[in-house]
């Protein structure tokens, strides 16, 4: 499996589970399809040469935060912190 597929993979299993948990946490609405796509190319952008592990894009993400979007922050249950 090539780098972006495990990529892509770990971000699609992660982010419906995180905006789910986000979901509970707040009375958010859920988060769109079309948000999730975003927050995938964005991270996909931001994290293309690490070891395709969740604990290193994990790590990407919130070593990145000040570069994502608002809703991807959100989905990764990182925003207003």
């Amino acid at each position: 499996m090539t780098r972006l597929s495990i990529i892509l993979a770990f971000i699609t299993l992660v982010l419906p589970g995180t905006a789910a948990a986000q979901q509970e946490q707040s009375s958010q609405p859920e988060v769109s399809a079309e948000v999730r796509q975003m927050c995938k190319r964005e991270v996909r952008k931001l994290c293309r040469t690490l070891l395709p592990t969740k604990a290193a894009i994990r790590r990407c993400v919130a070593e990145n935060r000040d570069k994502l979007p608002e809703q991807c922050l959100a989905v990764f249950g990182l925003g207003q912190q």
